[in-house]
């Protein structure tokens, strides 16, 4: 995968010749037919886009590491998907209860292996991105399973997004951690002040929307203060 940011000086042609190149030089073939292009863009849909390339296809949303994205970089696709498949096999798995197939604790640990954990996929990538109406759908969804019975707990959206924000932060916090260098500076505290949920200084951001920003690290440091 290559990106090409918006103001660069070299044209997609030289930036996929450079492409071609790399791979003839390294042994390696370039599939043309499964090449795309993806253009972000949001707050000027209409804004013209740089000439298409000979046999590429260009596309508005594409599948990056299982994770569906928009040319907005809207996660609707991709929770749609989801929610499409979990409510397959919940269907399949209360058939399974109502004919005794599995016991009550396998199918427990059947919906967490199969729904939980696709749900919670690369959760903290793009969870402040998920608007109010698709939270809806999958808090729906959680509580469809429960009265199911495939869960003895209603499981929410927001606390998925809570305990997966907060276990990856704190596992950048550690300096063998592939984004540690990432985070702001520590703090320099000479005096016993209240306790913070972080040793890190913090961005001087004045207004909710960039606090909110789709930002991981800048997301947690402000919500764990």
């Amino acid at each position: 995968m290559a990106i090409t940011p918006q103001n660069s000086t070299v044209s997609l042609e030289e930036e996929f010749a450079h492409i071609i190149d790399w791979s003839f030089n390294n042994e390696l073939t370039v599939n043309t037919s499964k090449t795309k292009i993806f253009f972000r863009r949001s707050r000027f849909p209409n804004k013209l886009l740089p000439p298409l390339l000979p046999d590429i296809q260009r596309v508005d949303s594409i599948k990056l590491l299982g994770v569906y994205l928009s040319h907005t970089l809207s996660p609707d696709q991709h929770i749609n998907h989801l929610l499409s498949q979990c409510n397959q096999r919940l269907s399949s798995l209360s058939a399974q209860i109502s004919e005794s197939v599995s016991s009550v604790l396998d199918i427990i640990f059947h919906f967490q292996a199969l729904m939980l954990s696709k749900i919670a996929y690369a959760l903290p990538a793009f969870a402040r991105l998920i608007s109010v109406t698709f939270k809806s759908k999958i808090n729906k969804f959680f509580h469809k399973a429960h009265c199911h019975g495939l869960v003895t707990t209603v499981f929410d959206i927001q606390g998925l997004i809570d305990k997966h924000d907060t276990h990856l932060f704190r596992s950048i916090t550690y300096t063998d951690d592939c984004i540690h260098y990432l985070l702001p500076e520590k703090l320099n505290r000479s005096m016993n002040l209240r306790h913070r949920g972080h040793e890190y200084t913090l961005s001087h951001i004045r207004t909710t929307h960039l606090k909110n920003r789709p930002t991981f690290v800048n997301r947690c440091l402000f919500s764990m203060v």
